[in-house]
């Protein structure tokens, strides 16, 4: 039998006797759920029902699991006594389905006739996207922060010194965190790192993403330049929308990447401009700035542009390299 216990799907077996052999509950969903009526076809069974009003059909196997999304299904501790009570109040008997059902092992949601969607809980392990300083860089500043972007949304919490280790040919490093957003996060070496060391940065399996999935673990070197003075003055390599770019919305940001790490603190409203004209008037934009990598920043306007606006962004020399 199936039905609904608390804001999940309930699915009972029972034998003919009604004692309970099994009882799962299907969590994981956004809006509270349950099971209305259930069949049992071959390997399978199938419980249709709703989520906020939204069509519910689960497939499981026989022992109540559905294969591809285990992590969203519990037991349930029941016994014959409660669930006679729970019997009278929210879950239904086993009847035929006249539904559509799917034939994958999966939980879908179906918002209308013809769009459907398949949700359950993360079962993904998150991995290392990119870092900054890449993997095998040379020529690195010896005060560089590392930047690492994950594969989703991770729990940031979990990024500390015991997950994340920081070792150099002068010895390792300890580090403080800020993570710009719940994939994207920045580590500072308490300390500089000597010229001509090498850096290996550890990532650990304790790294987590919001489901608990464990990171599954990199390691990541580059090399710190020599003490020969750096005389190469950056420039702009791209931006985002590019020069001359057209129908651009007007709630747009500016990406802006440069040939060389810079000190992000330069980048402000003194070295920065952004003026627009819409053959009426001229207007100044003022704007935040984060910079999530040692060589690329997001001009972020406060107000949006205005239409069939030309915008004008200048940069200024006092941007500095970091160097």
């Amino acid at each position: 039998m199936t039905g609904r216990i608390g804001d999940n799907v309930l699915l009972v077996k029972t034998d003919t006797s009604g004692n309970v052999i099994w009882a799962k509950k299907f969590s994981g969903f956004s809006t509270s759920a349950e099971g209305i009526s259930l069949r049992v076809l071959g390997d399978g069974i199938f419980i249709g029902g709703n989520s906020d009003n939204d069509l519910l059909t689960i497939k499981t196997n026989n022992s109540g699991m559905v294969p591809s999304c285990d992590s969203f299904v519990t037991d349930v501790s029941l016994n014959t006594t409660n669930l006679s009570l729970l019997v009278s109040t929210v879950a239904y008997a086993s009847v035929p389905l006249t539904l559509s059902l799917p034939t994958s092992l999966s939980l879908s949601v179906s918002t209308s006739s013809i769009n459907t969607s398949t949700v359950c809980l993360d079962a993904t392990r998150p991995y290392v996207v990119l870092t900054d300083p890449a993997n095998g860089a040379t020529g690195v500043a010896p005060n560089t922060s590392i930047t690492v972007e994950f594969s989703e949304p991770i729990d940031t919490n979990t990024v500390d010194t015991t997950s994340i280790r920081i070792f150099a040919t002068s010895g390792s490093r300890t580090f403080t965190k800020f993570c710009t957003s719940d994939s994207v996060c920045v580590l500072t070496p308490t300390s500089s790192f000597n010229y001509r060391d090498t850096v290996r940065v550890y990532f650990d399996t304790l790294i987590t993403d919001l489901a608990g999935n464990r990171l599954i673990p990199d390691s990541i070197y580059f090399v710190i330049r020599d003490t020969t003075i750096d005389t190469t003055r950056p420039r702009i390599v791209l931006t985002h929308p590019d020069s001359g770019s057209i129908y651009v919305p007007l709630s747009a940001n500016i990406g802006v990447w440069f040939s060389k790490p810079i000190i992000d603190t330069t980048v402000n409203a003194s070295s920065v401009s952004i003026t627009g004209w819409d053959g009426s008037s001229f207007r100044t934009y003022s704007f935040n700035r984060t910079c999530p990598m040692s060589n690329f920043c997001v001009l972020d306007p406060i107000l949006n542009f205005r239409p069939n606006e030309e915008i004008t962004v200048r940069f200024d020399s006092t941007i500095r390299d970091n160097l």
